[in-house]
């Protein structure tokens, strides 16, 4: 049985920890929420001390920050959470294996490809890239780039989550028309690393995006449609002057590999992604 040592509870994190129990790892997962606060030197003497009595075999960090308006307000301290554990773990002896992003690309181009070159513009995409250097000589690190992730987890961070619960609130919410995503689901993206943890033949970098690219204001459209709201509440803007304006123009990645059951499946298309996404929103916030 393969120990995982899962760094981060958010919506990727959680979910790859669901997928890796499932497949029958012994996972620990640690985060902010358990005490592990990676950026302090506790935190980090907390990850070396917990990678020492858990013997882990693989080291997962799908942690964040990830907030477009923090990490450019605070980009020492950014990057210095995602690359200090990811180095930490480089040096540990235990295989690491990193969620990182499309934000390590200047967004110039359409769609990245596992072969272009990372050129990051915003304080998260330098941040991320450290992380990646920073696992990068260590033995069988692997690297998994998504493109943006939706789903629904509590506390709940992501666009998609934002904007469902204003419509639920039958708030209007803004969303650009020239900024373009590749959503994928959270369940693509956890069995997707699931794979990458527990396949040694699996590739050193993996990039997935969703299977279709759209604009967050088409994918807000979808959200309102998914869950029966009016798509009047979707108001189109413009990128500029907006927190999304800190995030690259294009924000695609052609997936380079998924795990072979996931391929005959085919990944989940934003409608019914959020669909689904709805459904698990209403069972979450209906009364026990």
């Amino acid at each position: 049985m393969t120990r995982v040592l899962v760094i981060g509870s958010g919506l990727v994190g959680a979910a790859s920890a669901t997928a890796l129990q499932r497949s029958g790892a012994e996972v620990l997962t640690a985060s902010r929420s358990t005490g592990m606060r990676l950026e302090t030197q506790e935190g980090l003497r907390l990850l070396r001390a917990t990678i020492e009595s858990f013997a882990p075999g693989v080291v997962l960090l799908a942690h964040g920050p990830t907030s477009p308006e923090w990490c450019p307000e605070h980009p020492e301290l950014s990057t210095a959470i995602h690359a200090l554990p990811a180095a930490v773990v480089a040096e540990s002896g235990a295989r690491p294996v990193l969620v990182s992003s499309d934000v390590v690309f200047d967004g110039v181009a359409p769609v990245a490809r596992v072969e272009d070159g990372p050129h990051p513009v915003t304080a998260y995409g330098h941040a991320k890239l450290a992380a990646e250097r920073g696992i990068a000589g260590a033995r069988g690190a692997t690297i998994v780039r998504v493109a943006m992730v939706y789903g629904w987890s509590r506390p709940g961070n992501s666009f998609a989550e934002r904007v469902l619960h204003s419509l639920g609130e039958t708030r209007a919410v803004d969303a650009p028309v020239d900024q373009f995503v590749s959503p994928v689901y959270d369940d693509d993206v956890a069995e997707t690393v699931a794979a990458a943890v527990l396949r040694p033949n699996a590739p050193r970098l993996i990039h997935l995006g969703g299977p279709e690219r759209l604009s967050r204001y088409r994918f807000a459209l979808e959200a309102a449609r998914a869950l029966g709201a009016s798509v009047a509440l979707v108001l189109p803007v413009r990128r500029e002057g907006m927190a999304r304006a800190l995030r690259p123009k294009h924000s695609c990645l052609e997936t380079s590999w998924i795990p072979p059951e996931l391929h005959r499946r085919g990944l989940i298309t934003p409608a019914e992604g959020l669909r689904l996404t709805v459904d698990r929103r209403t069972r979450a916030v209906s009364p026990s």
